[in-house]
């Protein structure tokens, strides 16, 4: 399947973008602030994709929401929508034999969203594919 032509995977692209050009353009995010202090650790990205590799899904999942959960940062929440980019990018059956979905994909999506923006993602526009 062409990347362009699948909705989820060109609304995660898009939610990333922004997020980015954002960061590049140093205009600040409204986003909470921990009032705990942050880890300079930058090996979660690292450590999700080789969980992905490993087919630990659920596990991934988990790390990473543990992580936003506890710095709802915008460095976190791309970090998120990477995680579930490359579980777009998975065969639909490899996505299977972890027991996901791809409702699923867009379930921890809308999850992540909310813990960092307090709302729920609209996926009001519908799939042309």
């Amino acid at each position: 399947m062409d990347p362009s032509q699948d909705w989820l995977l060109r609304m995660i692209y898009d939610l990333a973008s922004g997020m980015r050009a954002v960061g590049e353009r140093g205009t600040r995010t409204e986003i909470p602030r921990p009032t705990n202090s942050v880890s300079d650790d930058d090996m979660l990205p690292e450590i999700l994709q080789e969980m992905i590799a490993a087919g630990k899904l659920d596990e991934g999942e988990n790390l990473l929401f543990r992580c936003v959960e506890n710095y709802p940062l915008a460095e976190n929440y791309i970090i998120g929508l990477d995680f579930y980019e490359s579980l777009t990018l998975l065969p639909p059956e490899e996505l299977a034999s972890a027991g996901w979905s791809r409702d699923e994909i867009k379930e921890g999506l809308n999850d992540l969203h909310q813990l960092i923006f307090h709302e729920p993602l609209d996926f009001t526009e519908k799939e042309k594919h």
